[in-house]
């Protein structure tokens, strides 16, 4: 994804970094893909999180959302355009992988998570 849609020096931050970005314990991380550029307004996130448990999942889902939230929040006082973006990123689930797409191409990048097995 990084390459497909070409992100400006994305930072690659591994599953300890997650507690301090997202609230997201260790303990409940199996596996994670997650990165983040800086180039530009909007934060492009890429956070794709396999969870230890269906539990650790719901977890992880609750904390992505509240990051959503952050964003939507940070972004609605100053600037409309990342707003609206922010307002059609979603945090989703499948079996127990958790993902948060916070990009202008978060439809494409859901399409190719969904794709593959």
């Amino acid at each position: 994804m990084i390459a497909d849609f070409g992100a400006v020096d994305p930072v690659k931050f591994e599953s300890e970094l997650l507690l301090d970005l997202y609230g997201i314990a260790a303990a409940d991380v199996a596996e994670s893909a997650c990165y983040m550029t800086m180039d530009g307004v909007f934060p492009d996130e890429i956070v794709m999180i396999k969870a230890s448990s269906a539990d650790a999942a719901a977890r992880i889902s609750a904390a992505l959302e509240t990051r959503l939230s952050e964003v939507k929040l940070q972004s609605e006082s100053y600037d409309p355009d990342n707003y609206a973006l922010a307002q059609k990123c979603k945090v989703a689930s499948r079996d127990l992988y958790v993902t948060l797409f916070l990009s202008p191409n978060f439809d494409l990048m859901t399409q190719i998570f969904n794709s593959a097995k």
